[in-house]
């Protein structure tokens, strides 16, 4: 998983993100089963789809779905601050030496970070008799969501937001998008995780994340 890639962005957050907060506890993530399965293996078949594309014939990045929802963040004074947060999916397409379609699946906007907690060997025991030390481990207990795309609060400003992401995705159109009804609209949940109900915004329109 090592090494940059040459010809796609991949989105390696989530697992710079489990790297740092294991280390705030001392500790280093030796295999990979510590990271969330469907990120490792996304940034896996990323990287092997780098390797074996052909740039000459053209890489395409494709838009499948996006996704606006309100996220709780806290500002630099520490004040709680409601955001429109963006989340979008997709696939790279290309062609190998062979002239093969290959392709590999994209996720940006967001990613996730651990929760660590410690796990007492002997709850009754919980300190060491001689050093005091708590004795146990920190074990992974979940994750959260993090954020990092937020649409700008003026409607017309924030739908050119929206389309310049389009834009710059080669191979994707707006208008499959909205017909397809996967510019969607996601009501907040309370951890920021990505499983609040999908929400109205406009009646009959399948773009509510344009309004």
């Amino acid at each position: 998983m090592a090494g940059k890639t040459q010809h796609i962005e991949v989105n390696v957050r989530t697992l710079e993100a489990y790297r740092q907060e294991f280390a705030k506890k001392g500790l280093v993530i030796e295999q990979h089963k510590d990271y969330p399965k469907e990120d490792f293996y996304i940034i896996k078949k990323q990287k092997k789809f780098d390797s074996m594309v052909g740039p000459s014939k053209g890489i395409k990045k494709i838009i499948i779905s996006m996704v606006r929802q309100p996220v709780t963040v806290f500002d630099k004074n520490g004040k709680v601050v409601v955001k429109d947060g963006l989340y979008y999916n997709g696939m790279y397409r290309g062609f190998d030496k062979r002239d093969t379609d290959i392709g590999a699946p994209f996720h940006e906007g967001s990613y996730k970070k651990p929760r660590l907690v410690f796990s007492f060997t002997d709850h009754a025991h919980p300190y060491d008799s001689t050093t005091g030390e708590k004795r146990g481990k920190y074990v992974i207990s979940g994750y959260t969501y993090e954020h990092y795309i937020f649409l700008t609060p003026d409607k017309k400003e924030r739908r050119k937001q929206l389309e310049d992401i389009i834009q710059k995705a080669t191979g994707t159109y707006t208008g499959n998008l909205e017909t397809g009804g996967h510019l969607l609209y996601r009501n907040p949940s309370p951890d920021n995780s990505h499983s609040g109900q999908r929400g109205v915004l406009s009646s009959g329109t399948n773009s509510a994340i344009y309004q």
